[in-house]
């Protein structure tokens, strides 16, 4: 019983009273006391009395029996709450891929009248969010569902456009899938699926009052169509329930909790790494580290199996660090010797100049900055996710012995033709990668998800035939092979709905191409060992879904140009009626989760031959070890050409770039790893690293017709000192010339300044005068100009859209906005301006004058710096293929 008295009371208020002496000479005394967010300043002293000399209460037995409470209910309890957030149906007019239901977070949730009454009065919400998905299906009925998810989908509208044109760039998002039926056997039947995410965003809370930072989209799409038996319910009922997990609401406020429009975001790249290189110069030439190898070793997916290795290789912790990309510093004060070093490698020293203030600038690489602690960036982490790959279906009617009803080749390059579509390709994050290297090597993961019911029966016979001849295996029809010769296994369908096994890498050679004849190792069969039995309350075929990934011992080597492009497909010319969807596919009981997806631990494998790291094939055949994108996003490639040519004697002109930009998108026939590997992350943050090939061409001559006649011209001059400039606010001149830019191409441009008075410095353009960042290189001394610019920004993390074809080079108008992050610098790239017209003579008799003139062409490149990573895999974009060149293209004219 809690009694507290007058006196207690009174003392307990005083205590939270401080008094102080306003003036010397006044018995004034000036009290504050808060309570809450209300702060109370009064003169003089403050009197208390109370109703009763006690108070006491009833006791909490009794007042238990009117209205009994198991629990404390606070704002927090009320937010974890489910609640229905969609009702719908699922029926057999549905195709595979078409989406029942779609919603954006938190907004759904937000909507809801409970969360929002009680969020009133709040400011900023940080909190995980939790999807449940109900399905109420019969036992007769055959179907699975996929519920998607895409972080930060409001903001990246091109790039979610080019995820979700394809099934398999859906399933590779995060996501679960359901099996309507729910399992075989009431063991394995399964009610309903949870799917549970990470709050992730630039902003460290959602904005309520504005509705800044949306978490991102739910989609909730047809993976498997309904099948049911003759006289079966052509539906079934889902329920989509959802509630924040570990909700935290911060800072009171009278504004009303407001709903924005989503806003388009900025565009760019990421980083995450540590060093332990030598930096001279900065720091009386001290030894510079960045980050404990061991504590970094510990994120690093797979470092474990990598410690036997051999020594030189690694042979130390540092050095293995250096193989997930941490590993090419600048030295500020490196003297260079030699035009742009190491500009291939993803190792060694960078000598670029820093166009940040401090000459050491880099931003940090914080733990769980996306919500997990697995290094996204190793190759390990991406291959390893299954994905999508085909579908095949399997029916009663399939009576032929050992009929094979699919046959898939054992390869790393996967690509399928998207129909409706010209040139659309769909892969899996294995092919992603594969499409860039030249050779791989490593088991391949098939997980094979039967969409049926505990009503079906049946065996399935799947064998791996190494180094197998296509003409021998024909779908439909028996192969002419031996089959008992080959590894196999045999499933009853009746006691699995999903099952999963290795395909080991068997090859005369180390190493295979990703491309071509020899990109294979065999062939996967699936023939009917016992026909399938249905009874007629059930479908008389099932659907099989087929998923791929790349093995815990899956390697590539010999990186090189993509072998096709990201892009939005063309259209195929209409010739009748379409179909709806890619392809038809197949399920089962709720699928891995993405932490599972990601695991590194391989199923058991079709021989008995199990997946091993070993490095014996990078040290015999290439000289070196990838393991991470960092490694591939350290080497500069090209990202585009300007042409600066003056149109009159007071005109000059600047190249623009937009270094954080993403090349990617249809037209383009070339494209940078940073762009490439862009499109598979929500986010980036780090420094970029520019490199100019410059030439200033002159042309002087005497042009008019004075004596003496005819022209000359002095030999070109390819040497340039180029101006840098980096502008990195909103001032008046970053919104001019972002305003009027020429755009080239997504990440180069150029703009001009008019009335440029090389005499006059009052009418020098913004880029000569303004006092941002600039550096002065004279490429005649350093041979090519390199410079780092920082990650100057208002957030930890930056969305990374896909620019569309018509999008400004500087999207000015949403940098503008309070959602987007601060803009990125871009940079400004001419010569110092020259006078153009000079009299060098002028008699009664003769009247001459030199007419100069030039042209700044700028080659430029683009890498990553040490401190650039991407956070957060959101899935596979659609492919397009190159552009193609005519025959005689790379022949010499002469």
């Amino acid at each position: 019983m809690f009694m507290l008295s007058s006196l207690t009371y009174r003392n307990n208020l005083l205590a939270d009273i401080k008094t102080q002496n306003n003036t010397d000479n006044d018995k004034e005394f000036m009290q504050t006391h808060r309570e809450q967010v209300i702060t109370f300043h009064d003169q003089g002293n403050t009197t208390y009395d109370q109703a009763i000399p006690e108070f006491s209460d009833l006791d909490e037995s009794y007042l238990s029996m009117t209205v009994a409470q198991d629990t404390h209910h606070d704002i927090v309890s009320f937010l974890e709450r489910p609640v229905r957030v969609w009702s719908g149906n699922m029926t057999t007019k549905n195709t595979v891929g078409q989406v029942l239901w779609t919603a954006s977070y938190p907004s759904v949730l937000i909507q809801n009248t409970m969360y929002n009454q009680k969020l009133q009065g709040f400011t900023g919400l940080r909190a995980d969010l939790e999807v449940k998905v109900q399905v109420n299906a019969q036992k007769f009925q055959q179907g699975r569902l996929h519920l998607q998810y895409i972080p930060y989908a409001d903001y990246l509208k091109n790039k979610v456009e080019l995820i979700n044109g394809s099934l398999a760039g859906r399933i590779s998002s995060p996501g679960i899938d359901i099996d309507i039926c729910g399992g075989s056997t009431p063991e394995s039947r399964i009610a309903e699926a949870v799917f549970r995410v990470p709050y992730v965003s630039p902003h460290t809370y959602f904005n309520l009052i504005n509705g800044d930072g949306k978490y991102g989209i739910f989609y909730l799409f047809v993976y498997s169509p309904l099948l049911t038996g003759d006289g079966g319910t052509d539906n079934c009922e889902i329920t989509v329930w959802s509630r924040f997990v570990d909700p935290k609401v911060v800072f009171p406020t009278g504004a009303t909790i407001g709903s924005a429009v989503p806003k388009k975001v900025a565009e760019v790249q990421i980083r995450g790494e540590a060093k332990q290189v030598a930096k001279e110069g900065v720091v009386s030439s001290t030894l510079g580290t960045v980050a404990e190898v061991l504590k970094i070793g510990q994120k690093l997916p797979v470092v474990g199996e990598y410690l036997a290795i051999p020594e030189w290789i690694c042979d130390k912790g540092a050095s293995i660090a250096k193989l997930f990309g941490w590993s090419k510093p600048t030295l500020a004060m490196d003297v260079k010797l030699r035009t742009n070093n190491c500009m291939s490698n993803y190792n060694g020293k960078d000598s670029s100049h820093k166009m940040a203030l401090s000459a050491d600038n880099e931003i940090d690489s914080p733990p769980n900055i996306a919500g997990t602690k697995v290094d996204e960036l190793a190759i390990s982490s991406i291959v390893t996710i299954p994905t999508y790959w085909q579908t095949f279906s399997w029916k009663s009617t399939d009576q032929t012995q050992d009929q094979i009803l699919w046959i898939d080749k054992v390869a790393a390059a996967r690509f399928n033709k998207i129909d409706g579509t010209t040139n659309g390709y769909a892969t899996t994050p294995m092919g992603y990668l594969a499409n860039v290297f030249a050779q791989w090597r490593g088991s391949i993961n098939y997980t094979f998800k039967l969409v049926k019911t505990g009503f079906h029966s049946g065996r399935l016979r799947v064998f791996f035939v190494p180094q197998g001849v296509a003409s021998t295996l024909k779908v439909g029809s028996a192969p002419t092979i031996e089959i008992e010769k080959n590894y196999q296994v045999v499933v009853d369908i009746a006691e699995s709905d999903t099952f999963t096994f290795n395909v080991p890498f068997v090859a005369t050679k180390p190493w295979l191409s990703t491309y071509g004849q020899s990109a294979f190792t065999g062939y996967i069969v699936v023939t009917v060992l016992n026909e399938l039995r249905a009874p007629p309350v059930v479908s008389n075929k099932i659907n099989i879904i087929v998923e791929v990934a790349g093995g815990s011992d899956f390697s590539f080597s010999m990186p090189c140009e993509p072998w096709n492009l990201t892009g939005t497909p063309t259209p195929s010319p209409p010739s009748g009626p379409g179909r709806v969807a890619e392809v038809q596919i197949a399920g089962t009981n709720v699928d891995l989760n993405d932490d599972q997806k990601r695991s590194l631990v391989d199923p058991d494998s079709i021989s008995t031959i199990n997946p091993v790291a070993n490095w014996s094939p990078e040290s015999h055949c290439i000289g070196e070890k990838i393991m991470s994108i960092r490694q591939l996003i350290k080497r500069a490639n090209w990202i585009g050409t300007a042409t600066m040519l003056p149109s009159s004697n007071t005109d000059q002109q600047y190249a623009v770039l937009n270094p954080f930009a993403n090349a990617s998108n249809q037209i383009n026939t070339q494209v940078d790893y940073l762009s490439y590997f862009s499109n598979l992350f929500a986010f980036f943050r780090g420094g970029v690293r520019i490199k100019i090939n410059a030439n200033l061409l002159y042309a002087n001559g005497n042009l008019n017709n004075s004596t003496p006649d005819g022209e000359w011209f002095t030999p070109v001059n390819s040497n340039p000192c180029l101006n840098i400039k980096m502008l990195n606010a909103i001032t008046l001149d970053y919104i001019n010339v972002a305003g009027n830019i020429k755009k080239l191409n997504n990440i180069v441009g150029k703009v001009g300044f008019a009335n440029a008075d090389v005499y006059n410095s009052s009418t020098l353009n913004a880029a000569m005068v303004n006092s941002s960042s600039t550096t002065v290189v004279n490429q005649g001394v350093e041979g090519m100009v390199e410079v780092e610019i920082p990650y100057y920004n208002s957030t930890h993390l930056t969305p990374s859209n896909v620019p569309g074809i018509d999008d400004p080079l500087v999207d000015i108008d949403h940098q503008l906005t309070s959602e987007d992050t601060y803009p990125l610098p871009i940079l400004l790239v001419g010569s110092n301006p020259l006078p153009r017209s000079l009299k060098i003579a002028s008699t009664r008799e003769h009247y001459a004058s030199v007419y100069k003139t030039e042209a700044l062409v700028c080659n430029f490149y683009r890498a990553a710096s040490d401190d650039y990573s991407y956070h957060y895999f959101i899935g596979v974009p659609t492919m397009i293929t190159r552009p193609p060149v005519g025959s005689d293209y790379y022949k010499p004219t002469n």
